[in-house]
């Protein structure tokens, strides 16, 4: 209420009879305090203005008060949180701005209604009703469901009931909605990229097993073919060196012997590639190798090709 002058103040209060007004108001010592002063006129039985009844009533505690909801209001009414206090009929006694927005409707069209009125039988039935009432037996809820809204459709929200006061007789319920569609739809994203994954790990373990079974199957095919002409020319040296002991020269026999050995690495490169065909069957096992022993038995493999 805007202050006015105390002339101004009486004269108003002369002609309408009374008049109010709110302001701060010194006190003695220099503090200062709130007050609503009302200011009466006094009239005799002719009607006649004698006086006025001055009334002032310290009203500070109770603006502090009034400072601290419209804070808290502020609070609420910025969240995008949909803010609810529920009753034991199941009714809203408060409701913040963005769960009014949520269902498209005024404070008033909601605080008063129950909230069977403003989401419906079978929605209060199915999913709210239950989660109140244990609630309403002290216990803390946390539950996540899909909500359509005429503001907002269809949403994932994460929804806390918290017993109302904490301590002393329950009276109400406060209902904190949180939005987490995005993170939802994130969730089953990946979700939906790790099946698709494990498929295709799937299939591409059957087409390396598939591919390990057609490798195995033709060196098994290799090694039947390539073995018997070997084991022909393993033998058959065997019986020219035994023929043409003594007519043999020194650069013969060593051509023999090249031949023989040849036929003989080819045998071990043979069952070599054989057992590597096995390898996707063999349980892995960590041993060191030799290097240096690798690297001179190349070696001895590049003189002799030289050679």
């Amino acid at each position: 209420v805007a202050e006015k002058k105390p002339e101004e103040a009486l004269q108003v209060a002369a002609a309408a009879g009374q008049y109010e007004e709110e302001g701060w108001r010194p006190r003695k010592g220099g503090a200062r305090f709130w007050a609503k002063t009302v200011f009466t006129a006094l009239r005799d039985e002719a009607r006649q203005l004698r006086g006025f009844a001055v009334v002032m009533q310290d009203l500070t505690e109770q603006r502090q008060h009034e400072e601290v909801w419209k804070r808290y209001a502020a609070i609420v009414n910025t969240t995008r949180d949909l803010l609810t206090l529920i009753d034991t009929d199941f009714r809203y006694v408060a409701a913040n701005e963005a769960y009014c927005h949520a269902h498209g409707k005024s404070r008033e069209e909601i605080i008063g209604r129950t909230v069977t009125e403003v989401w419906g039988k079978e929605v209060f039935q199915t999913i709210i009703q239950g989660h109140l009432r244990r609630c309403f037996e002290g216990r803390e809820l946390r539950y996540q469901e899909w909500f359509s809204f005429p503001n907002l459709g269809q949403r994932f929200f994460e929804v806390s009931y918290y017993p109302y006061p904490a301590n002393g007789p329950l009276t109400h319920v406060i209902v904190v909605t949180h939005d987490i569609t995005e993170l939802r739809t994130a969730q089953d994203t990946a979700q939906r990229l790790n099946e698709t994954l494990e498929q295709r790990v799937q299939e591409r373990a059957e087409e390396l097993a598939a591919t390990s079974k057609e490798m195995e199957t033709l060196c098994y095919s290799i090694s039947h073919d390539f073995r018997a002409p070997l084991r022909h020319i393993d033998g058959f040296i065997e019986l020219l060196q035994k023929d043409l002991a003594g007519q043999l020269s020194a650069e013969s026999k060593s051509y023999f012997k090249t031949i023989s050995e040849a036929a003989r690495q080819m045998g071990q490169l043979i069952d070599e590639l054989l057992a590597f065909s096995r390898i996707g069957r063999m349980e892995m096992h960590v041993l060191p190798i030799p290097l240096g022993e690798m690297v001179e038995a190349a070696r001895e493999d590049l003189r002799d090709v030289a050679a």
